[in-house]
């Protein structure tokens, strides 16, 4: 694999305009240098010797062909990093790649709605349905109607129905608005709806398109044009578009997604319509130009995008990390971060920012599998900089006889995802080959011949070997799948 390192954004002439120190800069080199040095899994084991894992060799272990990495300090950019390349056997990516950016559409949606209700356009506690004009927001049979607000909605607590979004191929009939909203044949997805209790969380993107509709109601413009408008050019945010087929400036400089085993798909990348909850196109570094409006929002800076006090309306994650939380307070208190994530076909992206310390970090990648390496580089961030969240989990290893190797390696069945997955011995652990890729599983606990413990390293995922009944049986993401007999 092929890995192209862009250096700091600020070079040493402007670091020296703005007042930065030769020190400072060396010293931001060295945290740079040793974030892509020290990705970390979501497991660490006590007892064996530490592992040092570099972000080629990562990109490399997770088929992720190309990243982008900007991390801020103290509210401010503080380095990028552009890594592999746009498609398989392609280009490098640079600072100026754009990649999908999947469900980061939803905070930046989140920003423009809360700015409307910052300026007295519509109330975050109002019944939106008193408040759309084209479209009204129906019921499912078995849930009373009552008023669904904008907070609701924006924190995922609305009850709303359909969870995500499919994208389409350039030659599929794209659906429009209306179209996604009602469920249309074309839309490939059910109409939304409320279709639970609201209160409890529940992450929809059904209820970022009633926003949208909301939005294009309340300011008589399309969603695309109000978000440039309100958002992305406010924030400077050049290289971002929430038009699902991005305009000749962007495409010029494009990473293609690519499958779960790192081939590039088909198209390269799928149209998504459903713009409020999937469409955004972006860089790292405007990313974490907006990680520095929110701080700005939370410090209540002067010319801050949202007053505070548009703000503390708002409720937190609702015991989730769903949504946008813009409940100051509480994440200033108790020094925790806001994070989102995103995933459509062939991309995945991940954002954290600390509003108490104004620290943060955007990766954006161009692989199914991307997440996976988007938090080890995290866990690195968060180490580098001292971080309290992010660590991996410290678990002691357990060793297992030759004999439990073998009565628990094979071939296991899951007849209710019609997947069989396949367990071998890997020096002391075991590799567990599955449809998607394969996975390392550290044996944390052995009780053998009763249940053998084990954990992903790479995800934390727990996962049990059973006996019962003369059968061997994997307890797997919420599964049992049964080993065949040899």
């Amino acid at each position: 694999m092929q890995i192209n390192r862009r250096g700091l954004v600020i070079g040493g002439a402007a670091l020296a305009a703005i007042g930065v120190s030769p020190h400072d800069a060396a010293a931001t080199a060295a945290d740079k240098a040793a974030v892509e040095s020290s990705l970390l899994t979501a497991v660490s084991v006590t007892n064996r010797p530490p592992v040092h894992m570099n972000i080629a060799d990562r990109m490399a272990r997770y088929a992720v062909p190309g990243a982008s990495v900007a991390v801020m300090r103290n509210g401010r950019l503080a380095w990028s990093g552009a890594y592999g390349v746009r498609r398989a056997g392609g280009a490098p990516v640079t600072p100026s790649t754009v990649f999908q950016a999947a469900s980061l559409s939803k905070p930046l949606t989140a920003l423009a709605a809360l700015r409307l209700a910052d300026a007295g356009v519509v109330e975050l506690e109002g019944d939106v349905n008193a408040r759309l004009h084209n479209w009204r927001l129906p019921f499912a049979a078995k849930v009373p109607p009552q008023p669904i607000t904008l907070s609701q909605l924006l924190s995922h607590t609305a009850g709303v129905s359909v969870e995500g979004f499919p994208g389409f191929k350039s030659d599929e009939k794209r659906p429009t608005l209306r179209a996604i909203l009602d469920g249309a044949p074309e839309a490939k997805t059910p109409r939304i709806e409320v279709s639970e209790e609201p209160g409890p969380p529940r992450y929809s993107g059904g209820g970022y398109m009633v926003i949208e509709q909301l939005i294009e109601d309340l300011t008589r413009t399309n969603f695309t044009s109000h978000m440039k408008r309100s958002v992305l050019d406010l924030i400077g945010m050049q290289s971002s578009t929430f038009e699902p087929i991005p305009p000749p400036q962007l495409a010029a400089d494009i990473a293609s997604g690519h499958s779960w085993h790192g081939r590039l798909h088909d198209e390269d990348w799928l149209i998504y319509p459903q713009h409020a909850a999937a469409s955004l196109w972006s860089t790292a570094t405007d990313l974490a130009l907006f990680l520095r409006a929110l701080v700005a929002i939370y410090r209540g800076a002067p010319g801050a995008l949202v007053k505070r006090k548009a703000t503390r309306d708002m409720q937190s994650y609702i015991d989730s990390i769903m949504g946008l939380a813009l409940e100051t307070e509480h994440a200033v208190q108790d020094g925790q971060p806001i994070t989102h994530s995103g995933w459509n076909t062939g991309y995945r992206s991940f954002i954290i920012v600390f509003p108490n310390t104004g620290d943060g970090v955007a990766v954006l990648t161009n692989a199914d599998r991307g997440n996976d390496l988007a938090m080890e580089i995290v866990r690195a961030a968060a180490r580098v900089y001292g971080w309290p969240t992010f660590a991996p989990i410290l678990m002691e290893a357990a060793t297992l006889s030759d004999q439990t190797f073998d009565a628990i390696a094979g071939i296991y069945d899951f007849p209710e995802a019609g997947i069989a997955v396949v367990l071998t011995r890997e020096q002391d652990r075991l590799r567990l080959t599955a449809p998607r890729g394969h996975s390392i599983l550290q044996p944390v606990r052995d009780q053998w011949p009763k249940t053998v413990t084990l954990y992903c390293i790479e995800d934390a995922q727990p996962a049990i070997v059973q006996a019962n009944k003369g059968a061997i049986e994997l307890l797997l993401w919420g599964m049992t799948g049964r080993r065949r007999a040899t």
